[in-house]
Protein backbone atom coordinates (compact mmCIF):
# COMPACT_ATOMS: atom_id res chain seq x y z
CA UNK A 1 0.00 0.00 0.00
CA UNK A 2 2.78 2.15 0.95
CA UNK A 3 4.85 1.78 -1.95
CA UNK A 4 1.86 2.74 -4.29
CA UNK A 5 0.40 5.59 -2.33
CA UNK A 6 3.77 7.22 -2.48
CA UNK A 7 2.94 7.88 -6.12
CA UNK A 8 -0.03 10.47 -4.97
CA UNK A 9 2.26 11.72 -2.02
CA UNK A 10 5.07 13.13 -4.36
CA UNK A 11 2.73 15.36 -6.40
CA UNK A 12 2.26 17.27 -3.25
CA UNK A 13 5.16 16.96 -0.88
CA UNK A 14 8.09 16.65 -3.23
CA UNK A 15 10.22 19.79 -5.00
CA UNK A 16 10.32 18.87 -7.89
CA UNK A 17 7.26 16.10 -8.01
CA UNK A 18 9.45 12.82 -8.61
CA UNK A 19 9.44 10.08 -11.38
CA UNK A 20 6.79 7.38 -10.16
CA UNK A 21 7.76 4.24 -8.35
CA UNK A 22 7.36 1.78 -10.97
CA UNK A 23 6.02 -1.70 -10.71
CA UNK A 24 8.50 -4.90 -11.15
CA UNK A 25 11.56 -2.38 -9.72
CA UNK A 26 12.14 -4.99 -6.88
CA UNK A 27 12.91 -4.62 -3.56
CA UNK A 28 16.73 -3.25 -4.14
CA UNK A 29 15.75 -0.38 -6.58
CA UNK A 30 12.15 0.37 -3.66
CA UNK A 31 14.72 0.87 -1.38
CA UNK A 32 17.25 3.28 -3.83
CA UNK A 33 14.25 4.80 -4.80
CA UNK A 34 13.81 5.97 -1.39
CA UNK A 35 17.18 7.10 -0.82
CA UNK A 36 17.73 8.94 -4.09
CA UNK A 37 14.33 10.24 -6.01
CA UNK A 38 12.63 10.75 -2.57
CA UNK A 39 15.10 11.65 -0.35
CA UNK A 40 13.73 14.21 2.76
CA UNK A 41 15.61 17.06 1.59
CA UNK A 42 13.35 17.41 -1.07
CA UNK A 43 10.36 15.60 0.14
CA UNK A 44 9.00 17.11 3.06
CA UNK A 45 6.73 14.01 4.70
CA UNK A 46 7.15 14.98 8.24
CA UNK A 47 8.47 18.18 10.10
CA UNK A 48 8.52 16.30 13.13
CA UNK A 49 12.16 16.29 15.03
CA UNK A 50 11.87 13.58 15.82
CA UNK A 51 12.15 12.00 11.89
CA UNK A 52 15.58 10.51 12.09
CA UNK A 53 14.67 8.04 14.63
CA UNK A 54 10.88 7.45 13.42
CA UNK A 55 11.65 6.96 9.45
CA UNK A 56 9.00 7.84 8.20
CA UNK A 57 9.12 6.78 5.60
CA UNK A 58 10.47 3.71 5.52
CA UNK A 59 10.14 1.41 7.65
CA UNK A 60 7.29 -0.30 9.60
CA UNK A 61 8.26 0.77 13.15
CA UNK A 62 5.44 1.32 15.63
CA UNK A 63 4.05 4.92 16.18
CA UNK A 64 3.48 4.85 19.65
CA UNK A 65 5.81 7.54 21.17
CA UNK A 66 5.09 9.95 18.46
CA UNK A 67 1.49 10.70 19.13
CA UNK A 68 2.26 14.13 19.52
CA UNK A 69 2.64 14.39 16.14
CA UNK A 70 -0.78 12.52 15.48
CA UNK A 71 -2.00 15.46 13.51
CA UNK A 72 0.36 15.29 10.78
CA UNK A 73 -0.24 11.65 10.53
CA UNK A 74 -1.46 10.28 6.96
CA UNK A 75 -2.40 6.43 6.54
CA UNK A 76 -4.28 3.81 4.51
CA UNK A 77 -6.19 1.01 6.56
CA UNK A 78 -7.13 -2.25 5.03
CA UNK A 79 -9.85 -4.76 5.72
CA UNK A 80 -8.16 -6.68 8.42
CA UNK A 81 -8.24 -10.54 6.88
CA UNK A 82 -7.46 -9.16 4.03
CA UNK A 83 -4.10 -7.52 5.04
CA UNK A 84 -3.41 -10.68 7.57
CA UNK A 85 -3.42 -12.95 4.32
CA UNK A 86 -1.72 -10.44 2.35
CA UNK A 87 0.85 -10.58 4.95
CA UNK A 88 1.10 -14.22 5.23
CA UNK A 89 1.88 -14.64 1.44
CA UNK A 90 4.72 -11.71 1.40
CA UNK A 91 7.32 -13.77 3.67
CA UNK A 92 4.77 -13.89 6.82
CA UNK A 93 5.39 -9.86 7.23
CA UNK A 94 5.98 -9.04 10.83
CA UNK A 95 5.79 -12.45 12.31
CA UNK A 96 9.45 -13.30 14.28
CA UNK A 97 10.44 -16.43 12.13
CA UNK A 98 13.62 -16.95 13.74
CA UNK A 99 12.67 -18.50 16.87
CA UNK A 100 9.39 -19.85 15.81
CA UNK A 101 9.62 -21.22 12.12
CA UNK A 102 7.42 -20.88 9.35
CA UNK A 103 3.60 -21.04 10.64
CA UNK A 104 0.36 -22.04 9.02
CA UNK A 105 -2.38 -19.02 7.91
CA UNK A 106 -3.95 -20.08 11.25
CA UNK A 107 -0.81 -19.74 13.72
CA UNK A 108 0.27 -16.45 11.75
CA UNK A 109 -2.95 -14.71 11.96
CA UNK A 110 -3.11 -14.90 15.36
CA UNK A 111 0.61 -13.62 15.86
CA UNK A 112 -0.21 -10.93 14.03
CA UNK A 113 -3.84 -9.97 14.78
CA UNK A 114 -4.44 -6.13 15.99
CA UNK A 115 -1.61 -4.89 13.61
CA UNK A 116 -2.72 -1.86 13.09
CA UNK A 117 -3.44 -1.36 16.56
CA UNK A 118 -0.38 -2.14 17.85
CA UNK A 119 1.11 -0.06 15.40
CA UNK A 120 -0.56 2.92 16.17
CA UNK A 121 0.13 2.51 20.20
CA UNK A 122 2.58 0.93 20.61
CA UNK A 123 7.05 2.00 19.59
CA UNK A 124 9.20 -0.70 17.98
CA UNK A 125 10.82 -3.60 19.83
CA UNK A 126 14.52 -3.31 19.52
CA UNK A 127 15.38 -6.18 20.76
CA UNK A 128 13.45 -8.36 18.20
CA UNK A 129 15.21 -9.91 15.40
CA UNK A 130 13.62 -7.76 12.92
CA UNK A 131 15.66 -4.88 14.50
CA UNK A 132 12.58 -3.07 15.84
CA UNK A 133 11.61 -2.34 12.64
CA UNK A 134 7.71 -3.24 13.26
CA UNK A 135 5.29 -3.51 16.60
CA UNK A 136 3.63 -6.62 15.26
CA UNK A 137 3.41 -10.03 15.38
CA UNK A 138 5.26 -9.42 19.10
CA UNK A 139 3.42 -10.88 22.58
CA UNK A 140 1.12 -9.71 24.12
CA UNK A 141 -1.63 -8.96 21.73
CA UNK A 142 -3.96 -5.58 21.87
CA UNK A 143 -6.51 -4.69 24.49
CA UNK A 144 -9.18 -2.91 24.80
CA UNK A 145 -7.21 0.17 26.28
CA UNK A 146 -5.07 0.24 23.56
CA UNK A 147 -8.14 0.01 20.66
CA UNK A 148 -9.71 3.14 22.49
CA UNK A 149 -6.35 4.84 22.50
CA UNK A 150 -5.93 4.03 18.47
CA UNK A 151 -8.79 4.92 17.79
CA UNK A 152 -8.35 8.13 19.70
CA UNK A 153 -5.26 8.49 17.41
CA UNK A 154 -6.93 7.74 14.55
CA UNK A 155 -9.10 10.34 14.47
CA UNK A 156 -6.58 13.38 14.74
CA UNK A 157 -4.68 11.95 12.03
CA UNK A 158 -4.86 15.20 8.82
CA UNK A 159 -5.62 11.64 6.36
CA UNK A 160 -7.23 8.67 6.86
CA UNK A 161 -7.63 6.97 3.76
CA UNK A 162 -8.99 2.87 2.35
CA UNK A 163 -6.85 0.49 0.55
CA UNK A 164 -10.42 -0.95 -0.25
CA UNK A 165 -11.36 1.98 -1.81
CA UNK A 166 -8.12 3.36 -3.93
CA UNK A 167 -9.66 5.45 -6.42
CA UNK A 168 -11.98 7.35 -3.52
CA UNK A 169 -8.41 8.06 -1.55
CA UNK A 170 -6.65 9.20 -4.06
CA UNK A 171 -9.69 11.61 -5.38
CA UNK A 172 -9.78 12.58 -1.74
CA UNK A 173 -5.82 12.93 -1.15
CA UNK A 174 -6.00 15.75 -4.31
CA UNK A 175 -9.05 17.51 -3.16
CA UNK A 176 -7.56 17.85 0.04
CA UNK A 177 -4.12 18.66 -0.68
CA UNK A 178 -3.96 19.21 -4.72
CA UNK A 179 -2.77 19.25 -7.36
CA UNK A 180 -5.39 19.14 -9.67
CA UNK A 181 -3.69 17.14 -11.91
CA UNK A 182 -2.59 13.53 -11.45
CA UNK A 183 -0.75 10.33 -12.83
CA UNK A 184 -1.54 7.08 -14.14
CA UNK A 185 1.08 5.62 -11.97
CA UNK A 186 -1.16 6.65 -8.72
CA UNK A 187 -4.26 4.36 -9.57
CA UNK A 188 -1.69 1.09 -10.24
CA UNK A 189 -0.39 -1.23 -7.70
CA UNK A 190 3.80 -0.52 -7.62
CA UNK A 191 4.53 -3.30 -5.71
CA UNK A 192 2.56 -6.14 -6.39
CA UNK A 193 2.94 -9.34 -4.50
CA UNK A 194 3.78 -13.00 -5.31
CA UNK A 195 0.67 -13.85 -4.54
CA UNK A 196 -1.88 -11.25 -5.83
CA UNK A 197 -5.97 -11.37 -5.57
CA UNK A 198 -7.24 -8.12 -7.95
CA UNK A 199 -11.00 -9.30 -6.24
CA UNK A 200 -9.71 -10.03 -2.78
CA UNK A 201 -8.51 -13.23 -1.27
CA UNK A 202 -10.56 -15.51 0.02
CA UNK A 203 -11.06 -15.70 3.44
CA UNK A 204 -12.29 -18.91 4.31
CA UNK A 205 -8.80 -20.01 4.93
CA UNK A 206 -8.77 -18.33 7.96
CA UNK A 207 -11.31 -21.27 8.95
CA UNK A 208 -13.59 -18.04 10.85
CA UNK A 209 -10.80 -16.24 12.52
CA UNK A 210 -11.55 -12.74 12.59
CA UNK A 211 -9.40 -9.70 14.17
CA UNK A 212 -11.46 -8.68 16.12
CA UNK A 213 -9.75 -5.43 17.35
CA UNK A 214 -8.37 -4.25 13.59
CA UNK A 215 -12.08 -5.04 12.41
CA UNK A 216 -13.11 -2.24 15.08
CA UNK A 217 -10.98 0.05 14.16
CA UNK A 218 -10.94 -0.29 10.46
CA UNK A 219 -15.01 0.13 11.08
CA UNK A 220 -14.06 3.38 13.13
CA UNK A 221 -11.46 4.49 9.83
CA UNK A 222 -14.49 3.82 7.66
CA UNK A 223 -16.98 6.27 9.26
CA UNK A 224 -13.34 8.73 9.41
CA UNK A 225 -13.20 8.18 5.64
CA UNK A 226 -17.02 8.20 4.52
CA UNK A 227 -17.34 11.58 6.88
CA UNK A 228 -14.46 13.16 4.62
CA UNK A 229 -15.98 12.23 1.30
CA UNK A 230 -18.98 13.38 2.15
CA UNK A 231 -17.87 16.77 3.59
CA UNK A 232 -15.77 17.26 0.62
CA UNK A 233 -18.87 16.07 -1.40
CA UNK A 234 -17.50 13.66 -3.56
CA UNK A 235 -19.03 10.78 -5.22
CA UNK A 236 -17.78 8.14 -6.89
CA UNK A 237 -19.06 9.45 -10.55
CA UNK A 238 -16.91 12.51 -9.97
CA UNK A 239 -13.91 10.24 -9.23
CA UNK A 240 -14.34 8.39 -11.96
CA UNK A 241 -14.52 10.97 -14.37
CA UNK A 242 -11.67 12.59 -12.89
CA UNK A 243 -9.73 9.36 -12.83
CA UNK A 244 -10.52 8.85 -16.74
CA UNK A 245 -8.85 12.83 -17.33
CA UNK A 246 -6.01 12.26 -15.84
CA UNK A 247 -5.14 8.89 -17.37
CA UNK A 248 -5.86 9.99 -20.94
CA UNK A 249 -3.98 13.14 -20.52
CA UNK A 250 -1.03 10.98 -19.49
CA UNK A 251 -1.79 8.83 -22.30
CA UNK A 252 -1.90 11.72 -25.14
Amino acid sequence: TGTSFVNTLVASVCIPATVPFAAGNGSKRQHRYWIEDMSLSRCNFTSSPQHMTYRSPPGHRGFGGSADQASRGVTLLRQPEQRIISGFHHGFHSYDVKPHGKPNITTYARAVAGCSVRMLVRPSVPSSSDGGETACGHSPPPNEEELHQAKAILSTFQFVGLTDEWDLTVCLWHTRFGPTSCHISEFLNARPGHVTSATGYDVSILNGFIDRYDTSLYEHAQKLFWNAINSHNLTRTQCSAWKAACVSSNQG
